[in-house]
């Protein structure tokens, strides 16, 4: 049997605010939209459109603190739903599950406290994979103990002294 890897990495930013769904269960999910811009052979500027689930608790933090305009980085998987329609016409879509995501910035946000701008990485982050995870100096979540702060990024997603991501 071959083996296989489906990863996605992507840094944009956030169209929407997050659509949140608890189900029976008690599970929450949020979606939202993420621009990404590339380049075109003429020189343009293109813009792709991904659609990003969360579950759990990346989800609850996705909707306590991601806002339209927000820059984000994620990585996760891709997966497609495939569908029929009402009229037989055969639908297929494709959405990134987010796994871990650091928060780069977000807008300003008027009569917020907690509102961030200076372009820095944010102490917010969320990782699935690695113990700890999170942006920048502070901590993150760790999806394994069910706790939030821990030691910073240990994932290689933060930044240096000066607050440039690498």
């Amino acid at each position: 049997m071959a083996k296989s890897f489906n990863n996605i990495s992507l840094v944009g930013r956030v169209g929407t605010d997050p659509e949140t769904r608890e189900f029976n269960s008690g599970t929450q999910k949020s979606t939202i939209r993420m621009a990404v811009s590339r380049g075109s052979k003429n020189g343009e500027e293109k813009t792709d459109w991904f659609s990003l689930v969360f579950w759990g608790k990346a989800s609850e933090l996705a909707a306590s603190y991601i806002r339209k305009g927000d820059l984000l980085m994620v990585s996760g998987r891709m997966e497609s739903s495939q569908w029929t329609t009402n009229d037989g016409a055969k639908r297929e879509s494709w959405e990134v599950n987010v796994s871990n995501f650091v928060m780069m910035d977000q807008k300003a946000r008027e009569g917020s406290a907690g509102g961030y701008d200076s372009g820095k990485p944010r102490s917010t982050g969320y990782g699935g994979q690695s113990g700890v995870s999170g942006g920048g100096t502070g901590g993150g979540y760790s999806s394994g103990s069910g706790r939030y702060g821990g030691s910073g990024s240990s994932d290689g997603w933060g930044d240096d002294d000066n607050g440039v991501p690498f």
